[in-house]
């Protein structure tokens, strides 16, 4: 298989499965969608996401529902040698309180190959963005831990790399050759949630470490060393796993948010920005954990957001004070 450049979806035969279901969600040939072969639940709840002549073959779920929760499958039908693919991750998305966008990115490449239907099936990521604002935590970074080279803000929200060592004491706690600083804060059972501003950097890493895990030299920054990290190396999006996985994204986020569920062992990573789900490490996360920041190259900065909707403060009373003003209009004309 050879990946090349990107291919129109407009003539592919499309079919989104729920399992479970005999008829299909949703069912897009002849380059329209088959309303008479849908699930009858799903009609005028569902539509594909965006241009299908860029190669995205995302599916919108509104007023979604309990029901709606399960395994989903994305069947692509073509002409021989026409397609190949790469799926990308899986996420049900909070868009606004009653939409949800449920999307795979397939990446849709030129191939030498002669099939002529290829499928992929992913079991759904939740990303609840309205219910991540009871997780948002107090995240502060522990200058104790943080490694020479790194100078730590006052108010601990903010890191940036010098590469130039500082004048500080040499503890257990302070990393000496991963550029790594921790949060104050450890967590060991609930969910919590914080947001990173790593700016239009190409290098940083997020995730959290196990209190237990080895901080002086060059250790393995892998699960079973009780690291779980995304980094973002020279542009290059990858998971620290075992191997190493290739992350694949439209765009790389300028704001990262990291969900931690102690109760579950899962670390998920989002782009907030564009509502994308980037990784999930799936059970295993587990211990007493602290935060991990790594600002990357030199001079650049990293910073912990305050709030979640500190800096759209403005932006939601002026919301208040219009739904207001419109009531107040609507019992008037009634």
């Amino acid at each position: 298989i050879s990946f090349s450049q990107w291919v129109s979806a407009e003539d592919l035969e499309l079919k989104w499965q729920k399992d479970g279901l005999s008829t299909s969600v949703l069912l897009y040939k002849n380059r329209k969608v088959v309303t008479e072969e849908q699930q009858e639940d799903y009609r005028e709840r569902v539509h594909l996401y965006t241009d299908l002549r860029k190669g995205d073959l995302s599916l919108v779920i509104e007023d979604v529902r309990i029901s709606d929760e399960g395994k989903y499958t994305c069947s692509v039908k073509a002409t021989p040698g026409y397609v190949s693919w790469s799926p990308g991750e899986v996420g049900l998305v909070v868009i606004t309180p009653k939409v949800m966008l449920l999307f795979v990115w397939w990446l849709l490449f030129y191939s030498r190959g002669n099939r002529n239907c290829i499928s992929s099936g992913a079991s759904l990521f939740f990303f609840p963005h309205k219910t991540t604002q009871a997780f948002i935590t107090h995240v502060t970074l522990d200058p104790d831990t943080a490694h020479p080279h790194l100078v730590v803000s006052a108010d601990g929200r903010r890191v940036q790399n010098l590469f130039k060592d500082q004048r500080v004491p040499d503890t257990p706690l302070r990393f000496d050759t991963w550029h790594f600083v921790l949060g104050r804060e450890s967590f060991t059972s609930g969910q919590q949630y914080w947001e990173v501003d790593v700016k239009e950097r190409a290098d940083w890493y997020l995730g959290v470490v196990s209190e237990s895990a080895q901080r002086k030299g060059r250790v393995s920054l892998k699960p079973q060393s009780g690291y779980w990290i995304v980094r973002l190396n020279s542009g290059e999006l990858t998971a620290l796993t075992d191997p190493e996985t290739t992350l694949r994204l439209r765009a790389i986020s300028q704001m990262v948010g990291v969900h931690l569920d102690c109760d579950d062992g899962r670390l998920s990573f989002y782009s907030v920005e564009d509502h994308w789900h980037i990784y999930t490490f799936n059970g295993g996360v587990t211990g007493k954990l602290y935060p991990l920041f790594e600002p990357g190259s030199e001079g650049e900065e990293l910073e912990i957001l305050a709030t979640i909707w500190q800096d759209k403060g403005k932006e939601i009373l002026l919301c208040l004070i219009v739904s207001v003003l419109l009531s107040l209009l609507y019992l008037t004309d009634i």
